[in-house]
């Protein structure tokens, strides 16, 4: 579909309206100018007049002679906003890759405070169940990678402003993995690379309400791990783009499971640790390997949690339970062929 004006048309057009309709209408052509290019490369020409309408007439970061506005938009301006991408995402569409196309403009991986904005709409998406929104997101994160900065810092912004803040929280997202599976997959790989994290001089463990979260995704949804994988993402991109391959949680959640008996003294933490593990074995074990070509757990992250064992100082009853956890989880993982790399290491 082509556009109905020319750029300074267009331009002049936007300027005539007020905040919201400007907005509404700025995405729709940015809409237009995206679909513009289905079935071919995007224009850096056309890339560009959609990142100045995105600039002047979305954010309001610049003005009519493209000069930086230095006012910060109000909390009344940002929910409306919010609830403008909303509704924007929602609208049904055949051409998915356009939306997914407009979501990579909005949301670059270079722009901090679109970054906190994009929290507050991620929030908001998972709060109310926004399908459109949160997938939108989760090829965003695959493309950038799940253990990107860009994913890492949007997932431990999410954690830390809105779950932790969440009453109920395991409650009232439980079913965010039949919502949004490969968002889900791709969060739960992101929120795996935060704790217990080996490049940090402090293994620090994931929250308890986000542990309760995360083991009843698990528990409730067996394929949740592997949900980005069979995903085919050739169709929601914008031509040109290559998919970029999928990463399980697996390798972080087994992490999180072996070590738990080294760091965790709460009983009830334990138990949750012990529910995820027998979930994490559980999956692995009804894994279709044919499917996915058993690329789920390296050998590299295995021997990595084995030096972290290692290394702890603590009883050894607190190592021996770790080592069990961990030779459960290789025993099944090898008899699901779903793990790669050269096991003579481990």
């Amino acid at each position: 579909m082509a556009l109905s004006l020319n750029p300074k048309e267009l331009k002049n057009s936007l300027r005539k309206k007020d905040f919201p309709a400007s907005t509404r209408y700025a995405l729709s052509q940015i809409e237009m100018i995206c679909s513009a290019n289905f079935g071919r490369p995007q224009s850096l020409h056309n890339t560009d007049l959609a990142s100045e309408l995105i600039a002047e007439f979305v954010f309001y970061e610049i003005d009519r002679r493209g000069m930086r506005n230095h006012e910060k938009p109000t909390h009344i301006h940002q929910l409306r906003l919010l609830t403008i991408f909303c509704d924007f995402f929602s609208v049904p569409t055949i051409d998915e890759a356009s939306k997914n196309a407009v979501f990579m403009l909005l949301f670059t991986s270079t722009n901090q405070e679109r970054a906190k904005l994009l929290v507050k709409l991620v929030s908001l998406a998972m709060h109310v169940g926004n399908s459109q929104v949160l997938r939108a997101t989760g090829v965003q994160m695959q493309q950038l990678s799940c253990t990107s900065q860009y994913s890492l810092q949007l997932a431990q912004a999410v954690v830390s402003d809105f779950i932790i803040l969440l009453p109920d929280a395991a409650s009232k997202l439980k079913d965010m993995p039949k919502i949004s599976p490969l968002f889900t997959a791709n969060f739960l790989t992101a929120i795996t690379e935060m704790y217990f994290n080996t490049e940090s001089t402090d293994l620090k463990p994931p929250p308890k309400i986000l542990l309760e979260v995360i083991t009843q995704w698990v528990e409730n949804y067996n394929n949740v791990c592997t949900a980005a994988l069979s995903e085919n993402l050739q169709p929601a991109l914008p031509t040109g783009a290559i998919p970029m391959p999928a990463i399980t949680p697996y390798a972080g959640l087994i992490k999180w499971c072996v070590l738990s008996p080294l760091y965790e003294t709460d009983p009830e933490v334990n138990r949750l640790y012990s529910t995820l593990h027998l979930c994490l074995l559980n999956s692995l074990f009804k894994h279709d390997w044919n499917q996915n070509e058993g690329n789920l757990i390296s050998v590299q992250a295995l021997t990595a949690i084995i030096h972290l064992i290692n290394q702890k100082q603590c009883n050894e009853e607190q190592k021996e339970k770790s080592i069990v956890k961990l030779a459960q989880i290789i025993s099944v993982a090898l008899f699901a062929k779903s793990i790669y790399g050269n096991m003579r290491k481990i």
